[in-house]
């Protein structure tokens, strides 16, 4: 499995566990019709960062595969910027999903290492 295909397993999860932990909140900006309804702060903006972040971890994941199937390595920065996302969400927040991350950067690493022995 690419490493951009377990990223994507990682915002699908932070979007299911967003979705069902601010549902209110998410039903409440609908049914105000979305536009402007998210304040600075408060259970509404908590519920628009959890979602938003689920999007960005997306990108990110369709990114790194699309990379992966092209060059068929990834770039030395995967494995760094893994682990920086993953310091970035445990540090503030230790009882999170911030954790898988660190497993996704080792098997990148272990990827990245594997293809750098070959290619010498």
């Amino acid at each position: 499995m690419h490493i951009g295909t377990l990223v994507l397993w990682i915002a699908a999860i932070h979007s299911a566990v967003g979705t069902a932990l601010y549902w209110p909140e998410l039903a409440s900006a609908l049914a105000d019709g979305i536009v402007a309804t998210v304040p600075d702060h408060g259970d509404r903006a908590a519920a628009f960062w959890f979602l938003y972040t689920g999007v960005v971890f997306a990108a990110l994941g369709w990114i790194v595969r699309e990379v992966e199937r092209e060059r068929h390595y990834l770039p030395h920065a995967v494995v760094p910027a893994l682990l920086v996302l993953g310091l970035a969400v445990v540090l503030p927040m230790p009882a999170s999903g911030g954790w898988l991350f660190f497993g996704v950067a080792a098997i990148a690493w272990r990827r990245t290492r594997a293809a750098q022995v070959q290619q010498a």
